[in-house]
């Protein structure tokens, strides 16, 4: 049977009505997708991988336990999807922090407590979340993956930082000497935060003395 212009009228508007309600539903699935990666992510920095389980998303998100499997086969999917959206906004916080332009001119003395404190926040807004990756990592080789790849993405964006003041480093090698102060750096945060570990941030030593102890050493090692 030809199709008549009538039919054709009825078609075009058809597709013009599903174009019209498609980006309801897309919304909708996009902030069911958010409840469930917000619920997923605060149960994993609460209770740990071991206390993530899909019926404790589903209840905490209002998002049907049959929607969260249609989207993920188990929470080690889920998990990875987490630690997507908090590398993201790390890595945001990172190129914010680290734009070289924010950094020109400003001497070595100067650039450390200011760059080295703003780490080291971000290290503590970010540990709840982190410290449960970095758990998780020793079993996990994609988390391990993604992780390491952010890890090593900063080191590139604060060492490109602080080579701008190479020239004022006294110790030689100089980009080895750099390098190393950062390493320490982390490495005292990491420490201090308990990355690795379930227990929390250790409380043997104030926050902002710990920052200010960890600038004065770095200052000197670099100029010393």
């Amino acid at each position: 049977m030809p199709t008549t212009p009538s039919d054709i009228a009825a078609i075009s508007q058809a597709v013009s009505d599903a174009v019209t309600r498609r980006p309801p539903q897309q919304a909708r699935s996009r902030r069911s997708q958010a409840k469930v990666l917000a619920a997923a992510r605060r149960l994993l920095e609460e209770e740990g991988y071991e206390g993530l389980t899909l019926q404790k998303v589903s209840r905490q998100s209002g998002v049907s336990i049959g929607s969260i499997y249609g989207r993920f086969t188990g929470k080690d999917e889920l998990m990875h999807a987490v630690q997507a959206v908090v590398m993201e906004e790390l890595g945001l916080a990172h190129r914010s922090l680290l734009d070289p332009s924010r950094w020109t001119g400003v001497p070595l003395r100067q650039l450390v407590p200011q760059l080295f404190d703003g780490f080291a926040d971000l290290l503590r807004q970010f540990a709840p979340i982190l410290r449960q990756m970095m758990l998780r990592a020793t079993q996990d080789a994609e988390i391990s993956r993604v992780g390491t790849e952010a890890y090593q993405s900063f080191i590139t964006q604060a060492m490109a930082v602080l080579m701008q003041c190479e020239g004022e480093v006294r110790r030689e090698p100089r980009d080895e000497a750099l390098r190393f102060a950062l390493f320490a750096a982390f490495s005292i945060y990491r420490n201090h935060l308990g990355f690795g570990s379930d227990k929390g941030e250790m409380p043997d030593i104030e926050w902002a003395a710990l920052k200010r102890q960890t600038n004065d050493m770095v200052i000197s090692y670099l100029l010393g």
